[in-house]
């Protein structure tokens, strides 16, 4: 390993002025969560404001072990609703895996950044920044992953980048319960405040200049990953303090967004 790694640029990017039209997105007022294990996840937490619990009837006594002994300890137990099969159907896309259970409840409140960047100068850990990934399957599965991985907290944009949706909460198999999610504004500057906590800064890159994938010394790591064929953006590589890349077989470098942050997030577990 190499001792001298390139350094963050310390300077901070000019905010743009407010106009109209550039308030910050806004999630929907409620999402319809599907499939066992998302919709247990979602109930057993407590920030959770669920609204209605649909089963299909037909399958209420293979779901009673489930999500029985959860109702029974839940603090608010939303109310219960059995309905038809095909009534399940209108409640998820087309031909999504309900598996007889939908939760219809509100999005998840934002997590406080400033409280992500405390953690991580208090605790050593990972933090899992997304440079406009948009496809909420990406960010399912790679919520899943930083989840399996024992990652701090998941930091993207406030645009172009999606919102808790029941696909995106499948994928990530109810992760989305279990990690912080904070959304930014301006992602160089978020990026400035997770370098300040004393992390270094790693975005994957799989151009000629960035380097073979390694563990830093430093035990508080931010790994930044970019939107599935355009990468990073050029003001996000200019940020972050090295760009590394995975060893894949150069003949066959691709590997989709999701499966190159879980191959990441294995190698620089903390």
């Amino acid at each position: 390993m190499k001792n001298q790694r390139p350094r963050r640029q310390d300077a901070a990017s000019a905010k743009p002025p407010f106009k109209p039209g550039n308030e910050r997105p806004k999630p929907p007022a409620w999402v319809h969560l599907y499939g066992l294990h998302a919709v247990c996840a979602a109930l057993e937490n407590p920030d959770r404001r669920p609204g209605m619990l649909f089963f299909d009837q037909k399958k209420e006594e293979a779901l009673r072990p489930n999500l029985e002994p959860i109702l029974e300890r839940h603090h608010n137990p939303p109310p219960l609703q059995a309905t038809s099969a095909q009534h399940m159907g209108t409640l998820v896309p087309d031909g999504a895996p309900h598996q007889g259970v939908v939760l219809k409840t509100r999005p998840l409140e934002n997590a406080d950044f400033k409280a992500v960047c405390a953690r991580l100068s208090e605790q050593t850990g990972l933090v899992v920044v997304l440079d406009q990934v948009t496809d909420p399957q990406n960010v399912g599965a790679i919520i899943r992953s930083a989840v399996a991985f024992g990652a701090q907290a998941l930091v993207t944009t406030d645009r172009n980048a999606p919102f808790e949706t029941g696909a995106l909460a499948r994928a990530a198999v109810g992760g989305v319960d279990h990690l912080p999610w904070a959304r930014v504004t301006n992602l160089a500057d978020a990026l400035n405040a997770l370098g300040e906590t004393g992390a270094v800064l790693m975005g994957l890159d799989g151009s000629d200049e960035a380097e073979d994938i390694f563990v830093p010394p430093k035990q508080r790591r931010v790994l930044v990953l970019g939107a599935e064929g355009k990468g990073l953006r050029e003001k996000t590589r200019e940020t972050v303090d090295v760009l590394m890349r995975l060893p894949t077989d150069p003949a066959f470098p691709h590997l989709n967004v999701s499966a190159a942050a879980a191959a990441a997030l294995m190698l620089l577990r903390v």
